[in-house]
């Protein structure tokens, strides 16, 4: 999750976030959600062209520079998440069980 250009960065663009807004930051060992908030401790930056979010995203889940991500943009609920491998890994293993598979 690198600042300029991210993934991060492009959907705040989608989402028409901009520099200097306020977020609300909920992290969890396997995702992190960030929505707008007026009392938020945390401030969309921008870095290149691209407004990212601040280090404590990364920090927050254990990222690593290149480490990979699924980030998901809800428009009408105004809500960024980004998603780590494992929190995916393990999704896939609950529906291969529930399906009757093995992982």
């Amino acid at each position: 999750m690198h600042a300029a250009g991210s993934r991060i960065g492009r959907h705040c663009v989608e989402l028409h976030w901009v520099a200097g807004l306020r977020v609300e930051v909920t992290p969890t060992p396997e995702s992190i959600s960030v929505t707008p908030s007026s009392a938020g401790r945390d401030m969309i930056t921008l870095a290149g062209a691209h407004p990212v979010a601040c280090r404590r995203f990364r920090r927050a889940c254990g990222l690593r520079t290149g480490d990979r991500l699924l980030v998901v943009a809800h428009r009408a609920d105004d809500l960024l998440t980004a998603y780590t491998m494992s929190a995916l890994d393990a999704l896939f293993q609950q529906h291969a069980v529930a399906a009757g598979g093995a992982w």
